[in-house]
């Protein structure tokens, strides 16, 4: 589980919506799994500004280690943030 944190700001009157990827070494290695704030059909998150959401990561069940979520704007597929972070399964 992440959490994700939109920061008020002009910019971002409306809500913004966003794909996560998760990826270790160029490899697609999660995705974000069901969740209010997630679009069943497309799959992009949205969020109100000055908001704080907290999203679940489903795995790929034989990856452990290191990898990065990223915040992908749907349109121009630039990366709006990333977070490095690694596995810690009990």
């Amino acid at each position: 589980m992440i959490e994700v944190i939109l920061f008020q700001q002009e910019m971002f009157a409306t809500p913004l919506s966003f794909r996560l990827e998760v990826r270790a070494a160029k490899k697609t290695v999660g995705q974000v799994a069901a969740a209010p704030h997630v679009d069943p059909t497309t799959g992009l998150v949205s969020i109100e500004p000055g908001a704080a959401v907290k999203l679940p990561l489903c795995m790929a069940e034989d990856f452990e280690g290191k990898f990065s979520v990223y915040a992908i704007d749907p349109l121009t597929q630039a990366s709006h943030a990333n977070l490095e972070l690694q596995t810690d399964y009990l």
